[in-house]
């Protein structure tokens, strides 16, 4: 059997393909580790997208790829981390982000863009319990690391392109808070993590 590519993929989707089978594969082994019985980690995008969380409606991914948490006594909630990379969506990235420093971010860097919740009071109580910006942003990271990857990024609030995130205090406490609690350092405006 020929281990040439019998679809024909162009190379962004081969690379769409491998993200996303090594976040799967990173996940399965997550989950078993993982001591929270009240909920279940995904990848997105997931191999098999059925019942997925960040596809309930709820949630609308900024980045291509990303970590979820749904909350397990209930079907109506989850907590989202999307990322892209540098180059991300040919550009669209840079267009959705005007204000980040993109020349500062490799084509392969991991950048987070979005931390989100959605759902009902007792899944938004459970996930705050957990402080789940830290343990998703600390999956993206330990995913990256395993990757190869040298650095990642996070979009601080002020250079988000939502008004309710950029303007307001709990934006600040989720996406600059966060970084500084999971290690990045504020470089030319962006949050940045060295991985090696």
């Amino acid at each position: 059997m020929s281990s040439e590519n019998p679809i024909k993929l162009s190379s962004s989707e081969l690379l769409y393909y491998d993200v996303a089978c090594s976040l799967h594969n990173f996940v399965e082994q997550a989950n078993k580790a993982l001591n929270l019985p009240d909920s279940r980690l995904y990848a997105f995008p997931e191999i098999d997208m059925h019942n997925h969380p960040a596809r309930s409606g709820l949630i609308h991914p900024d980045g291509r790829y990303g970590f979820a948490f749904s909350y397990t006594k209930s079907t109506r909630g989850s907590a989202f981390l999307g990322f892209d990379f540098g180059k991300g969506r040919g550009g669209e990235l840079e267009a959705d982000y005007p204000l980040v420093p993109w020349s500062d971010i490799g084509p392969k860097d991991p950048i987070i863009l979005q931390l989100q919740t959605s759902g009902d009071i007792e899944a938004l109580g459970y996930f705050n319990s957990i402080r789940w910006e830290k343990i998703l942003t600390n999956y993206a990271v330990w995913w990256s690391i395993q990757n190869g990857f040298r650095k990642a990024f996070l979009v601080p609030a002020s250079m988000n392109p939502y008004q309710e995130v950029s303007a307001s205090d709990w934006g600040k406490i989720r996406y600059n808070g966060t970084a500084k609690k999971c290690g990045f350092k504020k470089i030319n405006g962006i949050y940045v993590k060295s991985l090696v």
